[in-house]
């Protein structure tokens, strides 16, 4: 079985770091973006199983980023999204 590919977006470096270290421990493949635009060239190019979104990113509305991804379904772009907020 292949491994669930993981991406982080998450604009502040060591929680995306710290998770991704986690994920990786546990066997999942993990990549970072740091911002909205990243996210969408990483995730066009590589396709994810799971893409957990920090909310309040900076660069760009998360809520455009996973229209988005919900109009390429058909060409694996669109993965599952959690996303996340820090109160």
């Amino acid at each position: 079985m292949a491994e669930m590919r993981i991406l982080i977006v998450e604009d502040e470096k060591d929680l995306a770091e710290a998770l991704a270290r986690g994920l990786c421990q546990q066997g999942y493949a993990a990549d970072i973006a740091y911002d909205g635009e990243e996210a969408l060239v990483l995730a066009e190019m590589n396709g994810y199983d799971l893409i957990i979104l920090n909310l309040n990113l900076a660069d760009i509305e998360a809520g455009l980023m996973i229209a988005v991804w919900g109009e390429k379904s058909g060409d694996r772009i669109y993965a599952d999204t959690i996303v996340i907020q820090r109160i």
